[in-house]
């Protein structure tokens, strides 16, 4: 892991890991003990993108790589006394305990069988992202659910998502069964519409729209900077094509819906986050 392409895969590995363990409620001293980052650098990283690799084939092994170091370490605790640590990443505690990690990068890209399973993994892996006690007052009452596409998805079928939807219970993100292609007709939906218009997202989240919020959304949107799009009963026009956002107030029997739309699935849990905060704000 050297030059240029070493910082970034660290830098990614480590922003996935700081993200993911703030979300399970570290404090951001416990994270810049245990992964070697400052506290100042976490904050400051927390609004900002995810480096991108040279290869999907790394961008999926680092994303999983940070999914196996945040399971692990959060088994651990964030009291877990750190003895050692060093990368290619090897942690030590004082009672003996050990997790190392190593593994190869290659620039190359995934082929389509693999870049499908990774997008599986992905959305099994974004549910550990959320922060509950933001998202869960925008649970939408028919269930949540996060869709994402490959980058040639033609139909329903390139769409991953969780059959039977998301739901906070207890605290925790719960859903029936693993995520699979072909499972949300709906989300599906909005998002090949939206991509039929010309919009580059791939991932899109269902949630709840109050009506106290219908007009501070358009004002939330545009202090950061994205940009918001319509969508009567779930069906995009032309000007969702530049829209993070996707806005359907509803109608009789039909559920006001608020659709937030990003290039990955990482990328679309933070964008929703940011949001809510602004909209509650």
């Amino acid at each position: 892991m050297l030059g240029e392409d070493g910082t970034k895969w660290l830098d990614r590995l480590q922003m996935q890991v700081a993200r993911s363990l703030q979300a399970q409620g570290w404090s951001q001293q416990n994270i810049s003990q245990m992964i070697g980052m400052t506290q100042s650098t976490i904050s400051r990283q927390r609004g900002r993108p995810l480096p991108k690799l040279k290869g999907s084939a790394d961008e999926s092994v680092v994303d999983g790589w940070a999914t196996e170091m945040t399971q692990l370490l959060s088994n651990l605790g964030p009291e877990a006394k750190l003895k050692q640590q060093r990368y290619v990443i090897e942690f030590l505690f004082d009672d003996g305990r050990n997790i190392r990690f190593d593994k190869i990068l290659t620039g190359t890209d995934l082929d389509r069988g693999q870049a499908r399973a990774g997008l599986l993994r992905r959305l099994e892996w974004i549910t550990q992202r959320f922060v509950i006690p933001k998202i869960e007052k925008w649970q939408p009452a028919i269930g949540m659910n996060v869709a994402a596409c490959t980058n040639d998805a033609l139909d329903i079928n390139d769409v991953a998502a969780f059959p039977g939807r998301l739901w906070i219970i207890n605290d925790q993100i719960k859903y029936l069964s693993m995520p699979e292609f072909g499972a949300s007709r709906h989300l599906a939906g909005v998002l090949l519409k939206a991509r039929n218009f010309g919009s580059n997202a791939t991932a899109i989240l269902n949630l709840a729209l109050p009506k106290k919020f219908n007009k501070k959304i358009k004002t939330v949107a545009k202090n950061l900077d994205l940009i918001t799009a319509f969508a009567p009963k779930s069906t995009p026009d032309n000007s969702s094509k530049d829209a993070q956002i996707l806005i359907d107030e509803g109608d009789f029997g039909w559920v006001p819906t608020l659709y937030v739309l990003a290039t990955n699935p990482i990328e679309l849990i933070d964008r929703a986050h940011l949001i809510i905060d602004a909209l509650e704000g």
